[in-house]
């Protein structure tokens, strides 16, 4: 939803931790697959770019070059992926808040960001009924 407002070099890094997190708990389904083409079809940008790289090195890379505003949208787009079969596993969730932290989000900020996650896919989803009916 957010991720134009990226510039491309972060638009790539957040494909590279988007793969993380779709994989978090072991699993990559279709979902998680589906998902992450559609973003990067929103960046603009190929899915295949993403690269495999450490976890820790990708979040400090990503703070050294992101403002506060642009490490929320990636949050929130990581929290959509993580949550897109509904639930959050305990490895997802455990990547969730290493992410928040690296990125010096709250906890409360978390929070509210899975809250309007699961608002959004229900409206999103109550909208699609009241169109296509």
């Amino acid at each position: 939803m957010f991720l134009t407002l990226l510039n491309k070099d972060l638009q790539t890094k957040f494909l590279n931790l988007a793969f993380m997190a779709a994989q978090a708990n072991g699993e990559f389904d279709d979902i998680e697959k589906d998902l992450i083409a559609s973003m990067a079809a929103e960046m603009n940008i190929e899915s295949d770019v993403a690269d495999s790289c450490d976890e820790e090195a990708l979040l400090s890379d990503i703070v050294s070059c992101s403002s506060a505003a642009e490490r929320k949208i990636m949050l929130f787009e990581i929290i959509a992926i993580l949550h897109s079969d509904e639930t959050l596993e305990d490895d997802e969730t455990r990547f969730l808040y290493r992410v928040a932290a690296a990125f010096e989000v709250d906890d409360e900020t978390v929070s509210q960001m899975i809250t309007y996650v699961s608002d959004y896919k229900r409206l999103y989803v109550d909208i699609c009924d009241l169109l296509l009916r």
